[in-house]
């Protein structure tokens, strides 16, 4: 049933869309603007193998321009308003008349124009019909004070987090849209144009509490202190927009922070804070590179461990293979006369050695003298197979006690495989313990350091998994060695540092 007050109107639109069918739209120079007329059959061309007349723009149309206009307020995507006859147009045409109970055609037409202003009256109240000139207003070609007032609207709406891309000045679809979305969101009439009344709305309705009464370069800070930690804030330019939030957000989740999204004079000091302590730290570590040298370096390729430096064998048997000081040891079976006895003898390797032997035959160990102060840096490459059961620990010894001091131990069969250790005849303490999944053959990095105050911190692959501090020791360190309590291992290489 169609409404009662739309048959007056439907009448019209049936007439002006079955009595035309091959009508053009054209703006005639000094016509109505509001007229449709013919075009010359000539200029047009023929009709479609379809047996409709193909719908032919001949110019801008005045009336398709105000038809845009009138559904873009009442809520229908007719695209740009310009006066072309598209596609997007002509689905908001045929949303609009199915809407109504009108004849669905897709088809401008002057009655169509007047049903959408009688449809834009009842919703809005009648509103006074803009200037001949307002279009050409809003074109690129404004002028600097429009301009000046585009941009400052583009600026209060990508605030908003409405889709601005930049802040250029001039009026273009992405500028219409947004405004067109603000005026929804706040129920005002849609008419996606930038005056000075929406200007004056926008700032009247601006949340400055949001930004802590901070200018446009203390934000610009921000986001260049976010984009210097790798949080895409997007460009530096001091206007908030989409990107900028959700960079803040991001950085304050990762910096535990209330993920709030807000510019504020907290999140200004935290990013300059974290910026001065970067920069100390970088000094730090300068200095600290400055400070420290070379005791020891070996990497085995002169295939060669007695000399340059000397490598000691204490228990076991080491070669040069497989790309280091490689050495095997395999666990005799606990149900031997043998393998009991030498359990037996792994207590005592124990207690001497510095590592948990439950069920092991024996040991391999390594080492080399060198003067080890109490700051050090050791560096190794290391790789393992047959790990299953596997134990092996390097680190620092004191005195003649090749297992006694500080050392950093894979235990296979622990939960917590990694461990960095302070060993001694008369206790065994672990610092700090993690989980560590190694493969057969896989050579790790590990990077191992201790400060003066006693602070230690393990690196595997360049990612910090150890940190423990003790002072149990003091007076610095005589060697280091490479204690192999099962499986086949490899140390690849091994650097030493002191500080001076």
């Amino acid at each position: 049933m169609i409404p009662k007050r739309h048959s007056t109107a439907l009448v019209a639109v049936l007439l002006a869309t079955t009595a035309m069918p091959g009508v053009a739209f054209a703006t005639v120079e000094g016509a109505d603007t509001h007229a449709w007329a013919a075009p010359d059959r000539s200029s047009v061309g023929a009709q479609s193998t379809s047996g409709r007349a193909d719908l032919i723009q001949l110019a801008q149309s005045r009336s398709v321009l105000e038809i845009q206009a009138r559904l873009n307020r009442l809520g229908y995507q007719a695209g740009p308003e310009d006066g072309m006859m598209g596609s997007q147009t002509r689905r908001a045409i045929e949303a609009y008349q199915n809407d109504e109970g009108l004849l669905v055609t897709g088809e401008p037409s002057q009655s169509l124009l007047n049903h959408i202003d009688e449809s834009v009256e009842q919703r809005f109240g009648r509103a006074e019909e803009p200037e001949a000139d307002t279009r050409a207003q809003e074109t690129d070609e404004a002028t600097d004070d429009q301009a000046d007032m585009i941009a400052a609207i583009q600026s209060e709406l990508r605030q908003r987090d409405y889709r601005i891309p930049t802040v250029s000045g001039e009026m273009n679809d992405a500028t219409r849209e947004a405004i067109r979305a603000y005026e929804r969101d706040r129920g005002y009439l849609v008419t996606g144009r930038a005056t000075a009344e929406l200007l004056e709305d926008l700032r009247a309705n601006s949340n400055r509490s949001d930004r802590d009464n901070l200018t446009s370069n203390d934000i610009a800070a921000i986001q260049q202190g976010l984009n210097d930690r790798g949080y895409d804030a997007g460009p530096a330019d001091g206007v908030i927009g989409p990107a900028t939030r959700t960079a803040i957000r991001t950085y304050q989740s990762d910096a535990g922070m209330d993920p709030t999204g807000r510019v504020s004079a907290e999140l200004l000091s935290r990013l300059q804070g974290d910026a001065a302590e970067d920069e100390d730290a970088a000094e730090l570590d300068e200095r600290d590179d400055s400070e420290f040298v070379t005791l020891l370096s070996d990497n085995f390729e002169d295939g060669d461990y007695t000399s340059n430096p000397r490598w000691r064998i204490a228990t076991g048997e080491f070669s040069v293979r497989n790309g280091g000081l490689t050495s095997r040891m395999d666990p005799p079976r606990r149900d031997t006369v043998e393998g009991v006895g030498l359990e037996l003898l792994g207590s005592v390797l124990e207690r001497e050695l510095g590592i948990r032997l439950p069920s092991q035959g024996g040991v391999a160990t390594a080492h080399t003298a060198v003067a080890i102060p109490e700051s050090f840096r050791i560096t190794t490459e290391l790789s393992g197979r047959d790990l299953a059961g596997s134990q092996v620990n390097i680190g620092p010894y004191r005195d003649s006690h090749l297992g006694h001091g500080y050392r950093l131990a894979y235990l296979d069969d622990n939960a917590e495989s990694l461990a960095l250790l302070r060993m001694t005849s008369d206790d065994q303490v672990v610092l700090d313990s993690t989980s560590l999944s190694l493969a057969n053959d896989q050579t790790v990095s590990l990077d191992w350091e201790r400060q003066e105050d006693g602070a230690m911190t393990v690196a595997v692959n360049g990612n910090v998994v150890l940190q423990a501090q003790d002072t149990a020791f003091s007076g610095g360190f005589d060697g280091f060695s490479l204690i192999n309590a099962g499986g086949e291992w490899t140390l690849h290489s091994v650097a030493i540092e002191g500080r001076e």
